[in-house]
């Protein structure tokens, strides 16, 4: 009934936090109701980034995962991707509805989020500047789905400017509107 689509980019000084997050999901994992799946970009540069994550060896690339409960199954390896870009997220919001098609549709979008600034940065394709709002609403749009639940697991992303610029692309946004300062888990309820 449900898939919850992860764009989990950790290419830059919260790859560590993403190992963490991803063993969170892999805690609950997917169930025959809800498919769990993530895109997830690395740093190499950052501690942690020698590690792998459950039975993923250690990479530095963008991987799409469908999460198990305490696994991970690769989907693809999509070699570096700039996950600030609009197309990478619009093709990934492409991809989860073509690939696991579901009645209710959920986004997660982790990273640094800057409120009116925009979301997301990526250290190793040289793009470190956040993803501009009317980027992140054109990646929506394009994408292609209206989402039941946009979750913005990042900083400041929840201000009046970010829920009118995305409005018309989800029922339910759920943001901060405070400095994350750590994650000890990605929960789902």
């Amino acid at each position: 009934q449900w898939t919850v689509l992860i764009y989990m980019a950790a290419d830059n000084n919260l790859e560590p936090d993403a190992l963490v997050g991803l063993q969170g999901m892999a805690k609950v994992g997917s169930t025959s109701n809800v498919n769990i799946v993530a895109q997830v970009d690395r740093h190499a540069g950052n501690d942690g980034a020698e590690d792998g994550v459950l039975n993923l060896a250690d990479w530095s690339t963008t991987k799409r995962l469908y999460v198990k409960q305490g696994s991970f199954a690769e989907q693809a390896d999509l070699g570096q991707t700039a996950m600030n870009d609009p197309k990478v997220l619009a093709d990934f919001i492409q991809w989860g509805k073509r690939t696991y098609p579901a009645q209710r549709y959920a986004l997660i979008l982790w990273d640094h989020g800057g409120a009116a600034y925009g979301f997301g940065t990526d250290d190793s394709s040289g793009k470190t500047t956040p993803m501009p709002l009317d980027g992140l609403a054109q990646a929506l749009k394009d994408g292609g789905v209206k989402f039941d639940v946009l979750d913005f697991y990042a900083c400041l992303m929840a201000s009046v400017e970010v829920a009118l610029e995305l409005q018309p692309y989800a029922d339910v946004l759920v943001a901060s509107e405070e400095i994350s300062w750590g994650v000890d888990d990605l929960v789902f309820i």
